[in-house]
């Protein structure tokens, strides 16, 4: 369990300003101290102030937020809750495990359930927050131009289905969710698994709505085990939101009046099985009809080695010009249900009557968007590595060496995981992952890894050692998942976008599956998914906005808050609650807050010494075109962005341990190209004021916009450049040439 630590002020009027200010510093300071350090410190501080317990310490924090907990009764083992029909049920209706303890007559188990209204009323009541609440959505104006997706509200779902047909969001307050859910394992021996369900607010913008502390956590399904009835876990959410469509009273801080309150949800996500559980689908490897937007049918494949068969989705007859979309699903949906019918439920795909289904502003299938982690990270990336190494189909592992210019030889794989290896200090920290040797370490790679092989350094590597028809292929992959993820899609980018997916998925099938049974698991649900990442990316814009990395983050953060072992449920859901209240804290404070203004970049950090040579002075004169006397200032340091700050020579002192962070991409302008440079110092010069770099050039820069490969030749000549240029750092593989992997779109 992690208490929080909090000076006890003992004053009953929470609207001391001082007391508060000073309640709050505390809050956040002390927060994750372990129950023996603070018992150590109440036994040291007794004697000048009393500290209080822990039950009062949350005793106050409810006090000022008024935030109340509710602990619902549910399953020992977590199958169902006693929610809806169950209410009034004494034994599990699955399992048959009795609800009470005889003795006591109290529910042997509970999960919980944070109420949304109250915390959306004290945010509300804020004024800075509500005025965030209120504008930010309403900056998308009916008017804008629809060339281009740069959030939800820009997307089809929300103008036309949730504005125009249900005509929702007629006022500024209205809120706007995204639902999400996934499982977890509490313990590392994976045998406690755990689903919270969550709510990201999408009034806030996307560089608020994601942090920890802006996540409204909604409810903790308990394990070990996973439910057998999710609807009944989200009863008590789905009539809250219920209620939230009628409206419920609440105050504008910022405005100063009453409004009535509205929120819906407007977008439902999770990995595959997740969401199909949340829809009341069957899973796709279960499935004759697995996909969630169309009607393409499954086959069959060969028995496992418990036999077993999995369904896969091939495109032999599939008509990519007119898919068979779903259509009228929640129709569809009640009819299958109140036929009863295993025919009806096997033809449809359709396993029950999802909740869901009762809140309108849901719209099946649109609301359920693709999550490009799982689809492409952890799924289709995975799969093509392990085809190219002989990993993937069982008949290929240990058959004799073929003809097949998709696998790589032992030689290739040692060379690209060498490369990738003795680029750790040369991939700069703020391209993502220190790269691990891919032969060794595939099976433990993380979606992040992954990712960053499929932006960064698959292509390039790939390029010298695997057939260039599976390059292609795998290059239009990177394409893909880098069109998909921009934060802003414009209209012709999406029509691109539909062009390679129907190009990768039918190219792949040919080099991997060519219609042969034995090769139907190359085709999973992951790989159809694709030929649906267009029109939803049209629906609910880029996939940054709904990918699972925001929940992976959750459940990483909310993970350590389970310190009882013997107590994990318990322990993590008092774990959640303090979570909560410390979020909604700063809420209570009325009074306006400070706002900084926001920085003017670049930012010159780390001043030091350093001798201006003959060569740098007279190298200055000539860039500015002047002889007079210059007043020079070196940094180490310069941070371009809010995001990125690039260092120099004087700042890599410990280049053994640390990454490389001082090699850039930069733009001169005219229409010069890309270039590239270390940084050795960063310089200000006073007369007149200029924000310089002083740089080592890379000479022989060759950029192939066919191949989407970069390298350069070798180390050039000292110049000066604006910081101004500067777009960002880059990092270096070395394989038979020096290569260029950068976040810079340098082939369009």
């Amino acid at each position: 369990m992690v208490f929080q630590l909090i000076l006890f002020i003992d004053h009953d009027d929470a609207s001391d300003a001082r007391d508060l200010e000073m309640f709050l510093k505390l809050a956040k300071w002390s927060q994750g101290i372990p129950r023996s350090k603070y018992d150590e410190l109440q036994k040291l501080m007794k004697d000048y102030f009393p500290i209080p317990s822990v039950r009062r310490m949350t005793e106050r924090i409810q006090r000022l937020t008024k935030i109340q907990p509710q602990f619902i009764d549910c399953c020992y083992h977590s199958c169902v809750a006693f929610t809806g029909t169950y209410r009034n049920a004494t034994h599990c209706p699955v399992c048959e495990e009795k609800r009470y303890i005889e003795t006591t007559k109290r529910a042997r188990k509970q999960f919980l359930y944070l109420p949304i209204l109250h915390r959306l009323r004290l945010q509300y009541r804020n004024p800075a927050r509500a005025r965030v609440l209120s504008s930010y959505r309403q900056s998308f104006s009916e008017g804008d131009s629809h060339d281009q997706i740069r959030d939800v509200f820009d997307g089809d779902l929300y103008r036309k289905f949730h504005v125009d047909d249900l005509k929702l969001f007629q006022d500024s307050h209205d809120i706007a969710f995204h639902l999400t859910l996934d499982g977890f394992q509490l313990a590392n021996m994976r045998h406690h698994e755990v689903t919270p369900v969550i709510l990201i607010n999408l009034n806030l913008p996307p560089e608020e709505r994601y942090k920890k502390v802006n996540i409204l956590a909604s409810t903790i399904i308990p394990g070990p085990n996973k439910p057998k009835d999710l609807d009944s876990f989200l009863r008590p959410l789905v009539e809250e939101l219920k209620q939230l469509d009628d409206g419920a009273e609440a105050f504008d801080g910022n405005a100063g009046h009453s409004f009535t309150l509205r929120a819906w949800v407007t977008m439902v996500t999770g990995d595959g099985p997740a969401v199909a559980e949340a829809m009341g689908f069957k899973r796709p490897g279960n499935a004759l009809r697995p996909c969630r937007c169309c009607m393409i049918e499954s086959e069959l494949g060969e028995p496992g080695n418990r036999g077993k068969q999995t369904y896969y989705v091939p495109h032999t007859n599939y008509d990519f010009s007119n898919p068979p979309l779903r259509e009228n699903v929640r129709e569809v949906v009640r009819a299958v249900a109140t036929a009863n019918s295993d025919e009806y439920r096997t033809r449809f795909g359709i396993n029950r009557a999802s909740i869901l289904l009762e809140l309108r502003s849901i719209h099946f299938p649109r609301s359920f968007p693709i999550d490009i982690m799982h689809c492409v990270l952890l799924n289709l990336t995975e799969t093509l590595f392990k085809l190219w190494i002989r990993e993937k189909l069982s008949f290929e592992k240990d058959a004799p060496p073929s003809e097949d210019d998709y696998h790589l030889s032992r030689a290739s794989l040692k060379a690209i995981s060498k490369s990738l290896a003795t680029a750790r200090g040369d991939i700069p920290s703020y391209l993502g992952h220190a790269p691990r040797p891919i032969n060794r370490h595939y099976n433990g790679y993380k979606a992040a890894e992954w990712e960053a092989w499929v932006r960064y350094y698959g292509v390039p590597l790939l390029d010298q050692h695997l057939g260039e028809q599976c390059v292609d292929n795998f290059r239009q992959l990177s394409r893909i998942y880098s069109l998909s993820t921009k934060h802003t899609i414009l209209d012709n980018e999406l029509t691109a976008l539909n062009d390679l997916t129907v190009s990768f998925v039918r190219k792949y099938e040919e080099l991997y599956y060519r219609e042969e049974k034995r090769r139907l698991p190359v085709c999973s649900i992951n790989l159809h998914s694709l030929l649906h990442l267009p029109s939803q990316i049209r629906d609910c814009a880029s996939t940054v906005y709904s990918w699972q990395f925001t929940m992976e983050r959750y459940c990483g953060i909310v993970k350590p808050l389970a310190r009882s072992k013997s107590q994990m449920n318990t322990s993590l859901a008092n774990g959640v609650i303090n979570q909560e209240l410390f979020n909604h804290v700063p809420f209570i404070q009325t009074g306006e807050p400070e706002l900084a203004a926001p920085p003017a970049f670049p930012i010159l950090l780390d001043l030091f010494r350093a001798e201006v040579t003959t060569h740098m002075r007279r190298s200055l004169s000539e860039y500015l075109h002047s002889d007079s006397t210059f007043g020079m200032t070196f940094y180490k340091r310069c941070q371009v962005s809010e995001k990125l700050i690039i260092g120099s020579k004087h700042s890599q002192r410990r280049g053994d341990i640390n990454r490389q962070s001082n090699r850039v991409c930069y733009q001169p302008p005219g229409g010069r190209g890309f270039m590239f440079a270390t940084i050795v110092a960063f310089i200000e010069v006073l007369r007149p004021q200029r924000c310089l770099a002083w740089v080592r050039k890379y000479d022989g820069i060759d950029i192939d916009r066919t191949k989407r490969v970069a390298s350069f030749a070798r180390e050039g000549g000292l110049c000066w450049i604006e910081v101004t240029w500067i777009r960002s750092l880059f990092g270096i593989l070395r394989d038979d040439v020096n290569l260029i992997v950068t976040d810079v779109n340098l082939f369009d």
